[in-house]
């Protein structure tokens, strides 16, 4: 990255970072992982519709916004910002114990790595049954994210779903690797392929 991006990057993270400090203070934006997730991406996408930055911030924006889109349900978006331009601040997960909403993260990217779809779709999408997913898929509703506080702990159980063309392997002893627990809950058959669901907790919690 030249220095002309990276100044433009910190021109566009440090106005994003004060934009949600200040809508706090004044109430327009909900403290919570969830509200500040939900505001940094309307941020983000108004600073894109209004070319707010021009030409040169364009990349950038085009960039930050496909990342705040992907991981706002799996990661702290502001903590992800403040990182890059408050002095001191450590990146989400550093230190000794990371949180289990980012143990998961990286439990998905696992998944990726083996091939496998992850997605966190809405119930709504189930209201006729389960659609047409790629195989070999995992999916967590996106509803069930809530239970995850704003530091990254787990409250209570959440379900994993996959869909695979056989029997799933290996993908307890994967989500064990980053110290999730999985045990098996339910299955089902269906247009030939295997659909698991997991009750999902931390490996202490087990």
């Amino acid at each position: 990255m030249s220095s002309s991006d990276s100044d433009i990057k910190i021109r566009i993270v440090t106005s994003a970072v004060l934009h949600y400090r200040i809508s706090l203070l004044d109430g327009s934006t909900a403290p919570g992982r969830t509200a500040g997730n939900r505001h940094i991406v309307s941020w983000l996408k108004q600073a894109q519709k209004s070319r707010r930055f021009g030409l040169a911030g364009k990349v950038t924006l085009d960039a930050l916004l496909a990342h705040a889109v992907k991981n706002r349900f799996m990661v702290s978006l502001i903590d992800e910002l403040e990182a890059l331009v408050v002095p001191g601040r450590a990146k989400p997960g550093n230190g000794a114990e990371k949180p289990a909403l980012l143990r998961l993260k990286e439990a998905g990217e696992s998944l990726v790595e083996r091939g496998y779809t992850v997605q966190i779709p809405f119930a709504h999408d189930f209201k006729t049954g389960m659609p047409d997913l790629p195989v070999p898929s995992a999916l967590v509703l996106a509803e069930d994210m809530v239970c995850f506080d704003d530091s990254g702990a787990l409250t209570e159980e959440i379900s994993l779903v996959t869909v695979t063309e056989g029997e799933p392997d290996g993908v307890i002893e994967l989500f064990q690797q980053f110290g999730l627990s999985l045990q098996h809950r339910a299955e089902a058959k269906p247009q030939g392929c295997v659909q698991t669901e997991y009750r999902l907790t931390t490996a202490s919690e087990a």
